[in-house]
């Protein structure tokens, strides 16, 4: 199991570090092509879209809180419901907001060669999508937190 940084620079603001990204993988057919073409063609999505991967499956990972001062458990657990609330909301406007999109990548279709932004729309839709159901069932009190 694997360690993640959570940084805590205020109340209202929490920062997730990874030092290395998850190797992503899918069985769906259209998700597994989607993230061969963005990997290639797009790096900087590709590690966005690694990061949503695991706030996706949070429960897995163990949890390293980093704050200026030190906090007890309560404020963490209270910093982090507030941060959990947050991120989940994001990821329901973001797979709105991609499914209006969705239509305009049509248009791009008889453009030669893969159309990235189609393929992006995609994986960005499943992360997001996925995220948001996983961060529904997610508790505080599911998270596993270390000391630091």
């Amino acid at each position: 199991m694997d360690t993640i940084e959570i940084e805590i620079k205020s109340l209202l603001k929490v920062k997730l570090e990874l030092k290395t990204y998850p190797k992503l993988t899918s069985d769906k057919k259209l998700i597994k092509k989607a993230l061969e073409i963005v990997k290639n063609r797009s790096p900087k999505v590709y590690n966005y879209v690694s990061k949503e991967d695991v706030i996706s499956n949070l429960k897995n990972y163990r949890l390293k809180i980093l704050h200026s001062s030190k906090l007890n458990e309560e404020e963490t657990k209270r910093i982090l419901s507030l941060w959990l609330k947050k991120e989940k909301l994001k990821r329901l406007i973001y797979s709105a907001v991609e499914l209006l999109l969705f239509p305009v990548s049509a248009i791009l279709t008889p453009i030669p060669g893969p159309n990235l932004f189609f393929y992006s729309l995609v994986i960005l839709f499943y992360f997001h999508f996925k995220g948001f159901l996983s961060l529904k069932s997610v508790s505080v009190n599911d998270l596993k937190v270390v000391d630091v």
